[in-house]
């Protein structure tokens, strides 16, 4: 049994999450706040501090690395938020801020590359020798494992194709297939505010708009994954977030979709595209951010 001991951070728009967790991927501690956008990035570093501070403070274990999932482009090596949607965070030196506070090193990474972590080292795609993380929340994403490396890019914008505007009207391809869009899209239909969780349950009713809202969003996640499956060529391709691990019809869908859309390339896969859902769920930011200061204290120690 591993009895060291990591925390992981995952910092979102609408919440920040910390877990104390093992060697062994379990979480035995964890918390979640609602994030505080009042006064940008100096309220939201200060929550996450406090939560470090909650979860070291309820252990006397001792913690040997902290992991930190964030939202927004992140320069890995250095530990800085180099881009960022809640634009009070571009510029962070979120890692030497967290190890400057608590002594312990500290590892930062975006929250396309955490999860896919987490579901690599303790989810689906453990044991893989080539994994695709995609994920279908209030955007969309990809991360790619090769050989247990994480593809970060030159630029480290490996993953973002969700910003990538490549529909025809000039939209970003996330708002073809994501929740949000999913959301605003029924919404816009019906004249009033809907959630995600509303649509695909209106789109029960085929003459709902709802119904070729969905089936739209389907058509385009189905032809990403067809796009990733026909360029990187993967063992296996996981969907996270929020909509992929609740709707598993939606998911269904895309894969038989998916598998016409690929042509001759079926005949190198006579069991299908390998997709799975992911296993660890919600908290599996929390899970591959701890994974990552894991890896990298293994990585010091052969030094």
């Amino acid at each position: 049994m591993d009895q060291r001991f990591y925390v992981g951070m995952d910092i979102g728009r609408s919440k920040i999450a910390v877990g104390l967790v093992s060697g062994e991927g379990r979480i035995l501690r964890k918390k979640a706040v609602r994030t505080n956008l009042s006064n940008g990035g100096e309220n939201i570093i200060r929550q996450s501090i406090s939560l470090i501070e909650g979860i070291i403070a309820s252990t006397q274990s001792r913690v040997f690395g902290i992991g930190i999932c964030t939202i927004g482009i992140v320069d890995p090596k250095e530990g800085v938020i180099k881009d960022c949607s809640v634009s009070a965070l571009t510029g962070v030196p979120i890692k030497r801020i967290i190890e400057g506070k608590f002594g312990l090193p500290t590892i930062v990474d975006n929250d396309l590359h955490c999860p896919a972590w987490g579901e690599y080292k303790f989810g689906a795609s453990r044991g893989s020798k080539l994994a695709v993380y995609l994920t279908i929340s209030s955007g969309a994403g990809i991360s790619t494992i090769r050989n247990g490396m994480i593809d970060h890019g030159v630029h480290y914008l490996a993953g973002f194709i969700g910003n990538a505007c490549i529909l025809k009207n000039g939209s970003m391809l996330e708002s073809a297939f994501s929740g949000t869009a999913i959301a605003e899209r029924t919404g816009a239909a019906l004249g009033r505010k809907v959630t995600t969780e509303e649509a695909f349950r209106l789109a029960r009713n085929k003459s709902n708009p709802a119904y070729k809202i969905i089936k739209n969003a389907e058509h385009y996640a189905a032809c990403t994954v067809a796009a990733v499956q026909m360029s990187i060529d993967p063992d296996i391709i996981v969907l996270g977030g929020s909509v992929a691990t609740n709707q598993a019809g939606f998911v269904a869908n895309i894969k038989r979709t998916a598998e016409v859309m690929i042509g001759n390339g079926a005949v190198q896969m006579p069991n299908g595209i390998n997709i799975r859902v992911s296993a660890l769920g919600k908290y599996n930011g929390v899970l591959g951010s701890a994974a990552m200061a894991m890896q990298k204290r293994q990585v010091e120690r052969r030094f």
